[in-house]
């Protein structure tokens, strides 16, 4: 079981103080008012299974297996581009190896800038370094902000794929196709599916 250090980071900057630290009862109140801003990073799992910040927040406090997640929280005074913020990290299990699932607030957001995410990222991997954790991943949009502020931090790119979402027609436009016949599949369709594929399917 990965055990969170009780650790509390402290930088100075001017009059400016931030402190990380894991996640404490206090702090629910900023992951609620954060959430609508974080960014999410598993792609597929969070297509196939909304993901829910404020669960795995309270994830962190009671961990069950070896499984978890840990959340890592931001408090920022009085600095112009760095805000407070919150890092969500989830152990595989049976592993050594851990994605980051989840950074606040999104870059985009009113009060979002990459300093935050460098800060939160940088206190995470100094801990999960001492905590014996191997291999870090994060499942990130291919576009240059995002890709420079976590190479900034020591990431490097470790493969590209392109995902393909299929959205569920309205309703409307599958009763207007009343005359269309679906059936299951049968051997003297395997030439038409065949010619399908190869026409649609991306080559790799």
């Amino acid at each position: 079981m990965l055990a969170i250090r009780s650790v509390v980071h402290l930088t100075q900057i001017g009059d400016a103080r931030s402190v990380i630290r894991p996640l404490q009862p206090g702090d629910l109140y900023l992951i609620q008012r954060l959430n609508r801003q974080a960014t999410r990073f598993l792609t597929v799992q969070t297509f196939l299974q909304p993901y829910s910040v404020t669960r795995s927040a309270l994830g962190s406090a009671i961990p069950l297996g070896d499984r978890r997640t840990t959340t890592y929280v931001l408090r920022q005074d009085r600095h112009g581009l760095v805000h407070d913020g919150f890092l969500q990290a989830q152990k595989r299990a049976g592993a050594p190896v851990v994605d980051i699932v989840c950074l606040a607030p999104s870059l985009d957001a009113p009060t979002g800038h990459p300093a935050t995410w460098t800060k939160l990222l940088s206190a995470y991997l100094h801990d999960a370094m001492e905590l014996g954790i191997e291999r870090i991943y994060v499942d990130v949009l291919d576009q240059p902000m995002f890709v420079n502020t976590f190479c900034t931090v020591g990431f490097q790119t470790y493969s590209r794929q392109t995902i393909w979402r299929l959205f569920a027609p309205p309703l409307e436009s599958v009763v207007s196709q009343g005359s269309a016949m679906i059936r299951p599949a049968t051997p003297a369709d395997d030439w038409a599916v065949s010619q399908l594929y190869g026409h649609t399917t991306p080559e790799l």
